[in-house]
């Protein structure tokens, strides 16, 4: 590979650079005003190269560029969000201010709300507003107007914007990170009577016109036949609308490795590209035909990438098609690693935070990985009959794919489809047709009864694929589950599967010793991960309590009845947990009945519960009024639902180190305890409000 042959590829690393030093290190990066004057000297060092350094020093301009661009990823990163400009609402942010928003994409319907992202555009007092800057996520109490609103119309409210809160459990899914991401820090549940719509969207707006289009074109799929199940597929795979598809469905899916193409990307754009291609190939035999048909077919790739969202894995595809349409017009040979790097780089100027989006990260990793490995691996055996070497081919790309999503699969969701090959010999031909059959009922949707044909094939040809989705999943073994690995392991897995590539494909045997120690590393990551503390574990489960006693892999908790019936209810807060220390056995035990309990570590005498070297009292309504000739030498008091008793007089019958409140106790009770606070010496740790309790026993 030679490195002078990708100039977009050795600009985008040193942006990539740029945004991850800022990211990682942002109390250590400059000013964004800082960086762009350093950019705009540094890039003027570098661009006349003939007269500051003489052609065999022209390396220093080199390395001024790639710094230059380092900075203005620094640079973009600090300003791309309004959090550090004067502007941000957050400044204005108070109980009696007024907030005016501007609704930024299409409404969602919830079951109990309407949520919307908003731009706060002005807040200040009713009489006097100033502008404003900064994104909001808004619950609306659903009704009729609520649910008549569109992009662009403006709202009023009484400011109650509160700012969204972190994971409150361990290893928990940290939302407000992930909105921090997307540029939303704040978020209010409105009722009815609180907000006002004051203004409509313009509907010349290309993003309102492009809601409106997909609407559209939704509501034409409804029309011919597409209900249900098959709606909400045939919606996520031609449109890249997702919100329909029912949670059983997206597990099938996910399980059996094809969620891939319920996302709009690189797939559905080739078709496009494909048949504009052939049906205006008899413009290449005008004068000024190719330039007609390269804009017909940029148009056209762009606009569908308007209608479905913008996507990371569709901009991404739109613009490597749009340089294969601009090379074949100017009659050149487009290089698939540029096209790759500058659809990267343009995505990561306009928002640099695209680098910790998910989408992005596996979009890419798919082509990268089919890119390299698909050809090396399809010449390693060619079938004598055509359809055998097509479905060859089919194998080595998902191979291919498999190999370059893997790690960042194994590392976000912790699973992996085992019978990825099977689910893509089906699911590929059949989204190939299914594309085209959906494109074709939309399009002559003006035909009537021919179009509720096609809607029918349309319907039974989805009906048949999850099916056999649902059957693949269904299959012993399906996926391997539960599959933990840390930033480190992930980093080690990226590197194993690149030098095997290079091993591979440049014939380097010497990179297996590379290899081997890779492995070896990993390896003991994972041993080392796996010395595992026993843990004493207070969750924040809302409304249910969760108090988790683990050792060896093992746990017994103590909860609610309903969590016993329905484990899944707690599926947010403890899962992750459970996948990172490798806890496959539970016990849930009923926290309000005071029967006696025996395992080992572990025992339970009413109200008293002993855990390793621990001992503790269970204070519910029920054990409260319990009284004792002496004061119970106790670790932990633990306050569940509310019981009627002041912290002074649980302490005149417990003599605990410490008090823990779990979440199970109203705001009113919480209020009389927090009253007796300040005068006790014993610590107390409120759940609600502090987050988990969380202790490793030795």
């Amino acid at each position: 590979m030679n490195w002078h042959e990708y100039p977009i590829l050795r600009l985008l690393v040193p942006l990539l650079l740029g945004i991850l030093f800022f990211l990682q290190l942002s109390s250590w990066a400059p000013h964004w005003t800082i960086s762009i004057i350093a950019l705009m000297i540094v890039g003027f060092l570098a661009w006349p190269k003939k007269y500051i350094f003489p052609y065999k020093h022209r390396y220093f301009s080199g390395l001024l560029m790639y710094i230059a661009i380092f900075l203005l990823g620094i640079g973009l990163s600090q300003f791309h969000f309004a959090y550090e400009q004067n502007q941000y609402f957050a400044n204005q942010n108070d109980s009696n201010s007024v907030a005016i928003v501007r609704i930024v994409e299409a409404p969602e319907s919830k079951p109990k709300s309407i949520k919307i992202i908003a731009e706060v555009v002005e807040m200040g007092s009713i009489k006097q507003h100033d502008f404003s800057k900064g994104l909001v996520i808004l619950y609306l109490q659903k009704d009729s107007l609520a649910q008549s609103l569109k992009f662009g119309d403006r709202l009023i409210f009484n400011n109650n914007l509160q700012l969204v809160k972190g994971s409150q459990n361990p290893d928990e899914f940290n939302y407000r990170n992930y909105l921090y991401n997307q540029g939303v820090q704040y978020q209010a549940y409105l009722r009815t009577n609180s907000w006002k719509q004051i203004g409509k969207g313009s509907r010349l707006n290309i993003h309102a016109w492009a809601i409106s289009m997909r609407n559209y074109l939704l509501s034409q799929l409804q029309k011919h036949n597409l209900k249900n199940a098959e709606f909400s597929v045939a919606a996520a795979m031609l449109l890249g609308v997702r919100n329909h598809l029912s949670p059983d469905l997206r597990q099938a899916f996910s399980g059996a490795g094809a969620m891939h193409i319920l996302c709009v990307s690189g797939l559905h754009v080739g078709i496009i590209f494909m048949l504009l291609n052939y049906f205006l190939s008899f413009l290449n035999r005008s004068k000024h035909g190719k330039k007609i048909k390269a804009i017909i077919i940029l148009s056209s790739i762009w606009i569908y990438a308007l209608i479905t969202g913008l996507s990371p894995s569709v901009v991404r595809a739109a613009t490597m098609f749009s340089f294969i349409s601009i090379g074949q017009n100017i009659g050149r040979q487009v290089n698939i690693y540029n096209s790759l790097a500058a659809s990267a780089f343009v995505l990561l100027i306009i928002n640099p935070y695209l680098i910790l989006d998910v989408g992005f990260q596996l979009s890419y990793a798919a082509v990268i990985a089919i890119v390299v490995l698909q050809k090396p691996l399809q010449d390693i055996w060619t079938p004598q009959w055509k359809w055998l070497f097509k479905i060859w081919q089919l194998i080595t790309v998902s191979i291919a794919a498999q190999i370059g999503t893997a790690p960042l699969a194994l590392f976000y969701f912790h699973s992996f489809p085992n019978y990825f090959l099977l689910t893509n010999l089906i699911v590929i031909p059949a989204a190939f047709i299914i594309f085209i059959t959906g494109i074709a009922t939309i399009v002559l949707s003006w035909t009537g009864p021919f179009a509720d044909f096609l809607g029918w094939i349309l319907s039974k040809m989805i009906s048949i694929l999850n099916w056999a989705i649902t059957g693949i999943q269904e299959l012993p073994f399906a996926v391997s589950s539960n599959i933990y690995i840390n930033a480190t392991e992930l980093i080690i897995l990226i590197l194993i599967s690149i030098f095997t590539s290079i091993m591979l494909i440049q014939k380097k045997p010497k990179l297996l010793l590379v290899n081997l120690f890779l492995i070896a590393a990993f390896i003991g990551s994972n041993i080392y991960q796996r010395q595992i503390p026993a843990q004493f574990i207070v969750y924040q489960s809302g409304k249910y309590d969760y108090i988790s006693f683990t050792n060896n892999g093992n746990e017994i908790a103590l909860t609610d009845a309903d969590v016993i019936e329905y484990p899944h209810l707690l599926d947010y807060q403890i899962h992750e947990h459970h996948v990172r220390f490798h806890i496959n056995n539970s016990k849930l035990h009923d926290l309000y009945k005071t029967e006696n309990e025996y395992a080992q570590n572990y025992f339970r005498q009413q109200q008293f519960v002993g855990f390793m070297n621990l001992r503790m009292a269970l204070i519910t309504p029920e054990t409260a009024a319990i009284e004792f000739s002496g004061k119970i030498p106790v670790d932990y008091l633990i306050l569940s639902n509310n019981p009627d008793v002041s912290l002074t007089q649980i302490l005149e019958t417990y003599q605990g180190k410490q008090i823990i409140i779990s979440p199970t106790n109203a705001p009113w009770t919480l209020k009389k305890w927090k009253n007796e606070i300040a005068q006790l010496e014993t610590p107390v740790w409120i759940v609600k409000e502090q987050g988990a309790f969380v202790l490793n026993i030795e």
